[in-house]
């Protein structure tokens, strides 16, 4: 999760999904895992989608990007704009990090 202010863009939140096939539905997320920016590997990343958003044109407000990393870096897989992640963000990342990103 990013959120930009005039094309400056802040990485608030890196999580990590398991998900996968179960009863039936092509996927289901079994868990969401806020990540530390902690090595080479996660701020690659995080430029990464600092660099799709720059190409999407996008210069103010949150956005949640959705990347698949592998043996070739990260690839993008969905971007939406205007959003954070899809889980209750606000409490989880209040409790894990401390602040509130909304205000």
């Amino acid at each position: 999760d990013i959120v930009s202010r005039d094309g400056r863009h802040k990485v608030v939140a890196l999580w990590r999904y398991d998900k996968g096939p179960a009863n039936g539905a092509p996927f289901v997320y079994f868990c969401d895992e806020l990540m530390p920016v902690a090595g080479p590997r996660e701020r690659a990343i995080c430029a990464y989608v600092a660099s799709a958003l720059d190409a999407l044109g996008w210069r103010w407000g949150p956005a949640h990007l959705e990347v698949r990393d592998g043996a070739r870096g990260p690839v993008l897989i969905e971007a939406n704009a205007g959003r954070f992640n899809g889980v209750d963000f606000l409490p989880l990342t209040s409790r894990c990090l401390g602040c509130s990103f909304y205000g």
